[in-house]
């Protein structure tokens, strides 16, 4: 399950988006350590919710800049990000299902992957076009 670490690598630039990286991931290891101890507690419903917001949260601060600062990759990005949240409600609903090891590594394993290539991808042409245009955000 070591998959889901957070590495510098994945920082772009942008303060505020690195820091929202990090609480995600943080949040999402949780999910996983809790599932491959078997907790299908109350505990994890709130937690796989949570993890469904903020990510919605994220992607919605990470699309306002982009329209804010007419960032063109703009669609590219959103489409990307509505891709993954319909796949978090289905992991959230077979975790309340029961969920096997194999399909937990399953999923820790795809999760791992989106998230480095979406951050050194998509996030990483968002922070580039932030400094581009001076934003605020983008100062450190």
């Amino acid at each position: 399950m070591g998959h889901l670490e957070w590495d510098d690598a994945y920082e772009v630039g942008v303060p505020v988006v690195d820091e929202q990286h990090r609480d995600l991931l943080c949040s999402i290891r949780m999910a996983i350590t809790q599932m491959s101890e078997g907790d299908n507690s109350q505990e994890l419903s709130p937690l796989l919710d949570r993890i469904a917001q903020y990510t919605g949260v994220h992607f919605k601060f990470e699309e306002d800049l982009m329209e804010a600062y007419a960032d063109p990759r703009l669609q590219a990005h959103r489409d990307e990000h509505a891709s993954l949240l319909p796949q978090l409600c289905r992991f959230k609903a077979r975790n309340l299902a029961g969920v096997s090891s194999h399909k937990l590594e399953r999923v820790s394993a795809f999760l791992s992957v989106w998230l480095s290539t979406h951050i050194n991808t998509q996030d990483r042409s968002l922070a580039a076009h932030l400094k581009l245009v001076g934003a605020k955000e983008a100062q450190a």
